[in-house]
């Protein structure tokens, strides 16, 4: 398989006035504005100024086009993006919006899915090498990199010493450190379950977020409703407090929620685990992170991230999220015996690398297969811990 695109050409929509193209830059400033799950065919038939029929004989439906604009840009976008540059709108403004969105929303879009998975895997082929810890380099690469520019793009100085450690690492680095087999790697998912599960007693409170995170990570947040978060938790709308029927207010409760147990859940394993070294433990979080227990949350946090786009409210509060988080594992890590500016790296780098991973795993690439205690190890050498 091939990309589509060609390295360093223009999409094909630009410059060309023929209604397809009119219609996948209708798209584009439409995605941008109103975000992914807001774009209607009346927006793009409106922008194009085109029929409806024509649309519809084209692309056969709005994820149609969204498929067809990723097509023509999107591969190019991805390894801009990854390869550590700005992305260039192109002279299509809004172009490199788009496409942040439809890679955020693609995987629970088939129409999306099925034309992005085919070319990160392409893209991953092309750059993982011949070697074990060139694919690794190229795992990480894209986690480092994407993941800024998912989350925390002001966090520039921090990706930037993290792509410097990584491309750092030898080919030969496996036969270097000569690891034994990663004990537990493949059943990390059956050890411990993520939340347990909230029982009636527990408060309303505690039921809605929860209740909110499971409605939108099925289906999204644009698509969520405070009707369907209470059939969810199974309550009726009039039994909802007052302060709880903004459903901004509800996502970001299940968020912090959420987020507070997966970082004390991952803490509790350290702990378990305090006899192995810290890449070792770096490791097993990184494999439990993408179990099937952690499928809910992968999910939700994208949709959140997704949401946050056009909700500068939401953004606020989920970029608090994030610093909290980072402070957390970085005094966490100084507590384990790093220095102050490793532990920094690594509290910066935590929440960016979790995001894009679990991003590309649901797109299908082969994140688990390898044993990335090779470049934890090489990475925590360099820095002296």
């Amino acid at each position: 398989m091939t990309s589509s695109v060609v390295a360093n050409s223009s999409p094909s929509f630009i410059g060309d006035d023929s209604s397809p193209a009119r219609i996948i830059r209708a798209a584009v400033s439409a995605i941008a504005t109103h975000g992914i799950d807001h774009v209607t065919a009346s927006q793009l038939i409106n922008g194009a100024h085109v029929a409806r029929s024509t649309m519809y004989s084209y692309f056969g439906d709005v994820y149609g086009v969204f498929a067809e604009l990723w097509r023509a840009a999107g591969p190019q976008w991805f390894d801009e993006v990854v390869s550590g540059d700005t992305p260039s709108d192109q002279g299509v403004p809004g172009l490199s919006d788009a496409l942040t969105e439809i890679l955020l929303a693609s995987p629970r879009i088939s129409d999306l899915y099925d034309v992005v998975a085919p070319d990160l895997a392409d893209a991953f082929v092309r750059q993982r090498g011949e070697s074990v810890i060139s694919a690794q380099r190229a795992i990480w690469r894209w986690a480092v990199t994407l993941g800024f520019h998912l989350s925390a793009p002001e966090w520039s100085t921090t990706r930037d010493e993290m792509l410097r450690l990584i491309d750092l690492a030898p080919d030969h680095l496996a036969e270097t450190l000569a690891l034994p087999p990663l004990a537990g790697s493949s059943n990390l998912s059956d050890e411990m379950p993520l939340i347990v599960p909230l029982g009636p007693e527990a408060p309303i409170s505690e039921i809605l977020a929860d209740a909110s995170v499971q409605v939108a990570a099925r289906s999204g947040i644009a698509n969520a409703s405070l009707l369907r978060i209470c059939r969810y938790a199974r309550v009726t709308t009039g039994a909802v407090p007052a302060n709880l029927r903004q459903l901004d207010v509800l996502m970001l409760d299940g968020y912090r929620q959420w987020l507070r147990d997966v970082v004390a859940t991952n803490m509790a394993d350290v702990q378990r685990n305090a006899d192995l070294s810290l890449p070792e433990r770096f490791v097993r979080t990184f494999h439990w992170s993408l179990s099937d227990y952690r499928a809910t949350w992968r999910r939700y946090r994208r949709e959140l991230h997704l949401a946050a786009r056009h909700d500068p409210v939401m953004a606020a509060e989920l970029h608090a999220e994030i610093d909290f988080t980072a402070g957390y594992i970085t005094e966490s890590f100084e507590r384990y015996g790093t220095t102050t500016d490793f532990a920094q790296l690594l509290g910066q780098s935590s929440h960016a690398f979790a995001l894009a991973t679990s991003l590309l795993h649901d797109l299908g690439l082969p994140l688990r297969q390898s044993d990335h205690r090779l470049m934890a190890q090489w990475i925590f050498k360099q820095t002296g811990n």
